[in-house]
């Protein structure tokens, strides 16, 4: 749907680059809406600037899931990722990576609970090793 020559309401458009984006327009510029990437990726919930900014989820072409918060693109703040492989990680994120406090549950039992500085364990944290006891200390780049 158009109003004075720009896209407003809903709507879809194919860029150059293959993705497509389907959902809610203003003025011209995305609102609310799904874009599937070229490669697989699919990105689904709240824009900003032209780029995916808020709440929102992303499907991963390699069985990630991604729920949360987003900004420029990127899972920032607190979110969810399911991993493939049955792990989960649920906490505070910085630019697409695990940065702060957050919880990750392995997919062999292990739990960490802890603080994470750019996806490696980094400072506090408490491991709870299944069936092996638990380690509690401080982590560096681990």
């Amino acid at each position: 749907m158009f109003r004075d020559g720009e896209r407003h309401g809903d709507g879809q458009a194919t860029y150059p680059n293959g993705n497509r984006f389907k959902g809610w327009w203003e003025s011209n510029i995305p609102k609310k809406g799904e874009l599937i990437m070229q490669g697989g990726d699919r990105l689904s919930g709240e824009w900003k600037d032209d780029r995916f900014s808020g709440a929102g989820q992303i499907l991963y072409r390699n069985g990630n899931v991604y729920e949360g918060e987003w900004k420029q693109n990127m899972p920032m703040n607190f979110g969810i990722m399911k991993y493939r492989d049955g792990s989960t990680y649920n906490g505070q994120w910085d630019f697409g990576h695990r940065h702060g406090n957050g919880i990750m549950h392995y997919r062999n039992g292990d739990v960490y609970e802890g603080e994470w500085n750019r996806d490696v364990r980094h400072g506090y944290g408490i491991l709870n090793l299944k069936d092996r006891g638990i380690y509690e200390g401080e982590w560096v780049n681990d």
